[in-house]
């Protein structure tokens, strides 16, 4: 979960998609987009809330 949080963080901060890929260690841009597209709002609420 913290590194569901973490990047909800980064992307709502404005960091870009290939920052957040390279930190997710993903090959692609595209694999990260679908990684950050899997959360639902209710999620990133959540996970905002909770820090």
């Amino acid at each position: 979960m913290a590194r569901h949080s973490a990047v909800t963080i980064l992307k709502r901060e404005g960091i870009s998609t290939s920052k957040i890929k390279d930190l997710l260690g993903h090959e692609t841009e595209e694999i990260t987009q679908v990684y950050l597209d899997s959360f639902e709002n209710s999620e990133l609420t959540t996970a905002v809330n909770l820090l």
